[in-house]
């Protein structure tokens, strides 16, 4: 037995001796995690007892993050706008780079509704379903076909649209990006794979080990999945149908580029929390 306290304390020590990035945040993530208590219980009973079956738990939790493991995979879920999201091994963590995307698509959405009493939308490549989810949680006359080519990610996802009270609205599809999509929309959204192949083998081992590389890599330039958006999006866009994607830092000449080749025009953009441009919209 131990103090909450002195768990604390210790993990806090490991994690910042290995000089992890965002060492206390995700010693207090693990530790509430494997003991089931919260930054309340860590303020006001910090003397609480954390039993001998927790910290066993906690030393395989902590022996996994120092050997590279993201915290949010060991957990297994992570939160996006304000949202528990259930983590597979072949979903992309939901990072808060993608909020800007949302943040940028919703008030969209919102004028879309205003005009024509509901909006339907395709979310392409939905992964853990973030992007839908976020979206149909913050606005009730919304429905949303979520594409996705791996009955894996389809069946996180739609537990996902469960766990936020969403599932009547949100349809997975099972497709190889619009092969087996049919109906017109208001929106395409994604966040597509953006990072070039010679940039795979040096991200950080939490990126390349543990996210999926089909949901990263992007081709040799990063932008073969703009380029599958811009040839294929125009026959499922009603006629103010618009287009919203998440895009890598710096790739927004080229992506910008791409979508007028095929007669888009860019209409807003949005920057992340660090001030990188991060979202565009299409229309």
């Amino acid at each position: 037995m131990a103090s909450l306290s002195d768990v604390l304390k210790k993990t806090r020590k490991l994690f910042r001796d290995k000089k992890l990035d965002n060492a206390d945040l995700d010693a207090r993530l693990l530790v509430e995690f494997v003991t089931s208590t919260t930054r309340t219980d860590e303020l006001l009973n910090p003397n609480l007892q954390v039993s001998d079956d927790a910290l066993q738990r906690l030393d395989r939790a902590v022996f996994e993050r120092l050997h590279g493991k993201p915290v949010y995979r060991i957990i297994g879920k992570r939160e996006f706008y304000g949202i528990e999201f259930q983590l597979s091994v072949d979903t992309l963590e939901p990072r808060d780079d993608t909020e800007a995307l949302v943040d940028l698509a919703l008030p969209e959405i919102h004028a879309i509704i205003g005009q024509c009493g509901k909006a339907r939308i395709v979310d392409m490549g939905t992964g853990t379903g973030a992007i839908a989810i976020a979206l149909l949680a913050n606005v009730d006359r919304l429905k949303a076909i979520a594409v996705d080519i791996s009955d894996n990610v389809l069946e996180t996802a739609s537990l996902n649209a469960k766990n936020a009270g969403v599932t009547d609205r949100f349809t997975p599809l099972k497709s190889d990006w619009f092969f087996n999509l049919s109906g017109k929309f208001d929106m395409i959204i994604s966040n597509p794979p953006y990072i070039p192949e010679s940039q795979i083998s040096s991200l950080a081992t939490e990126v390349k080990k543990y996210d999926p590389l089909r949901a990263l890599a992007g081709g040799q330039d990063g932008l073969d999945f703009y380029r599958k958006l811009t040839e294929g999006s125009r026959p499922f866009l009603k006629p103010h149908g618009l287009i919203a994607v998440e895009i890598g830092k710096g790739q927004e000449e080229d992506v910008i580029a791409l979508f007028s080749e095929s007669g888009f025009k860019l209409k807003k953009t949005r920057k992340d929390l660090n001030g990188i441009l991060r979202a565009l919209l299409f229309s």
